[in-house]
C-alpha cells in the first residue's frame, strides 16, 4: 500500500470508529452493527502506524496516535511519541542455554526462519547469503511454481518451524542466538533501557514455541519495571 493510500485508509477508519459517515471508494459507509453486536460508537481506540523512512513518519505525524518500529533506534528519535512501540523478537536465555538447546530451537527458531522468509520476499537470490540458504531456496522452488511460492515460503511465520525450514536451524549454528534481542536476563534488560532512552515507550514481544506462557514470564522477569503489587 502506498503511503497516500494508507493515509486515506486510516482517516476513513478513524471516522468509522467515531460513528461518522465516510466516503469509501466514492460511496457512503458507516459501521451499522445492531446493539449488542459491536461496541457502541464512538469507539475511542488509538491508531498506530508502522512508518519506514521520512515519508512514512510524515504521514504518521498527520494521522496516527503513535508508531510501531521494527528496529531498535540507534540514536534518540527526532521526536517523542506518546506511544512508540517496538516489535521485538528473540528470547531470554536461561543459564547454560545455547543454540543446541531444544527449548531455544523451539522458541527462537520461528523468528530466525521468519528472517529467511522476509529476505526471500525482498530478494529471492539474497537468501543464498545465509547459512543453508541455497539449499533452502532449491527446496522452495521445487515445491511450488513461481506464482505460488509465496504461499509456501511464509508457512509457520513467527509461529513454528515447518520441516522444510528445520535445516536452516542446523546450518545457523551459534548464529541462531543472534536473532532479535536474544540474551540472558541482564542483556535483555539492558536492551530495554537503551530503547527507552531512545524514545521507545513499550515493546511488543512475539513469543513462540510449545510454552508461550513461560516465554512471556521470562520476558516479564527480565524487564526492570517495578510493579505495584502481585498480579491478580
Amino acid at each position: 500500500m502506498r503511503w497516500a493510500e494508507l493515509e486515506i485508509y486510516v482517516s476513513q477508519l478513524r471516522g468509522l470508529l467515531a460513528g461518522e459517515t465516510v466516503e469509501v471508494e466514492g460511496r457512503a459507509a458507516e459501521l451499522i452493527a445492531s446493539p449488542g453486536f459491536g461496541a457502541p460508537r464512538p469507539i475511542d481506540v488509538p491508531l498506530l502506524v508502522a512508518p519506514i523512512g521520512p515519508k512514512g513518519f510524515a504521514v504518521a505525524r498527520r494521522i496516527a496516535d503513535g508508531v510501531v518500529v521494527v528496529a531498535e533506534p540507534t540514536e534518540p528519535l527526532d521526536e517523542r511519541w506518546s506511544t512508540c512501540a517496538q516489535l521485538v523478537t528473540g528470547i531470554v536465555l536461561a543459564p547454560g542455554e545455547d543454540h543446541t538447546s531444544t527449548r531455544v530451537r523451539d522458541a527462537l527458531g520461528p523468528a530466525y526462519v521468519t528472517g529467511q522468509h522476509a529476505l526471500w520476499a525482498w530478494e529471492p537470490a539474497a537468501v543464498e547469503t545465509r547459512p543453508g540458504g541455497a539449499a533452502w531456496r532449491e527446496r522452495v522452488e521445487a515445491e511450488r511454481p513461481a506464482g505460488e511460492r509465496h504461499l509456501a515460503v511464509h508457512e509457520g511465520h513467527l509461529v513454528t518451524v515447518i520441516e522444510r525450514d528445520r535445516p536452516l536451524l542446523d546450518a545457523a549454528g551459534p548464529g541462531l542466538l543472534e536473532t532479535g534481542w536474544t540474551a540472558d536476563a541482564r542483556g535483555f534488560a539492558e536492551r530495554l533501557e537503551r530503547a527507552g532512552a531512545a524514545g521507545v515507550t513499550e515493546v511488543i514481544v512475539s513469543p513462540a514455541g510449545p510454552r508461550v506462557e513461560d516465554e512471556l514470564e521470562a520476558f516479564a522477569r527480565a524487564a526492570p519495571i517495578p510493579t505495584a503489587g502481585p498480579t491478580p
